[in-house]
């Protein structure tokens, strides 16, 4: 939830090389959690050293609505996402992401995939 989320991020914090104010990411957050009101980020693997904790994961959603102009409704998804926090003062202060989102973008029927189907 929100609440967690603002508890434990830094304000502002640096997203992929960029300051971002919380407010702004925890918006975006929001545009996700409203789009994909049931999905689910399941850790498949956590490591930490130093300062820093990567988390690879599962992300699994079903589409409600729209999503940035796009009929969603009702197409599941499935990618993965890798995250790398960089934790100071007790706050996660950096946050790195990678995630699968051409296959994101290919579930939800915006692009084709160049792959012929079998």
């Amino acid at each position: 939830d929100q609440g967690t989320l603002a508890e434990i991020l830094a304000d502002p914090m640096m997203l992929n090389g960029e300051e971002q104010e919380l407010e702004i990411f925890l918006n975006a957050v929001q545009g996700y959690w409203s789009s994909f009101p049931d999905i689910t980020l399941e850790p498949t693997q956590i490591v930490g050293a130093d300062s820093h904790v990567t988390i690879r994961m599962v992300v699994r959603a079903t589409g409600e609505g729209e999503f940035v102009g796009y009929d969603i409704d009702g197409r599941e998804i499935h990618a993965t996402e890798t995250i790398l926090f960089s934790v100071r003062d007790g706050e996660f202060a950096e946050y790195w992401y990678d995630w699968d989102e051409l296959a994101f973008w290919q579930q939800l029927g915006v692009l084709e995939s160049p792959y012929p189907e079998q």
